[in-house]
């Protein structure tokens, strides 16, 4: 999509579109991307812009651009290297009640920047977690984690004592600048950061 698409949107299965997300945050003034609703059970390919309407399906949405979601994200989502997104987690505890956020999988190899929320699928891959808002994670982040100044984390540590086979938890380095709320589990990689609050509330090691 070279132009701007304000119909819903529906990807078959084993079928793709590329295109921006809207330019604008609201529909009626985006000129360029798209503006409404996608049910994907193919794959999406994001180059930019704001998601500002649901992405749905049991497709993949791919981020290759700078991203920022305004709505709900509950494809699994790959994060190309070198681009980023820029999200809340799941407003809810499930992915069924989510209204807004990402619900999901999430394989990284570039930005993910959290902005509040719940972790509610896997986050993987080489690249980096920033934790930009008050962020719980129910689920297990591999990424390496950056904690903003006045920001927070709550998880447990790695469910395992390697992080290859940890399926809940945190497994990677954390470079804490704000707070970071262990409630259980193994710190199997540095927590580093002069200015960052650790508060153990339950049992780690």
């Amino acid at each position: 999509n070279n132009s701007v698409i304000k119909n819903a949107i529906t990807i078959n299965s084993g079928k793709s579109l590329t295109t921006a997300a809207a330019n604008a945050a609201t529909a009626g003034a985006s000129t360029a991307g798209i503006t409404n609703t996608v049910n994907n059970v193919g794959t999406l390919n994001l180059t930019g812009g704001s998601v500002i309407a649901a992405i749905t399906g049991a497709g993949t949405t791919v981020i290759d651009g700078a991203l920022t979601n305004s709505s709900v994200i509950k494809n699994a989502i790959t994060i190309n290297s070198g681009k980023s997104l820029t999200t809340a987690g799941a407003n809810a505890t499930t992915a069924g009640a989510a209204t807004a956020g990402i619900t999901n999988t999430v394989n990284n190899a570039g930005t993910l920047t959290l902005t509040g929320g719940n972790v509610l699928g896997a986050v993987t891959g080489a690249g980096e977690t920033i934790i930009n808002g008050a962020v719980t994670n129910n689920s297990v982040i591999k990424n390496a984690i950056t904690i903003n100044s006045g920001k927070s984390l709550t998880t447990a540590g790695s469910n395992t004592a390697t992080a290859g086979a940890a399926t809940s938890g945190i497994t990677n380095t954390v470079n804490n600048a704000g707070t970071l709320n262990l409630n259980g589990g193994s710190i199997i990689a540095a927590v580093s950061g002069d200015n960052g609050v650790l508060n153990v509330t339950g049992n780690s090691t």
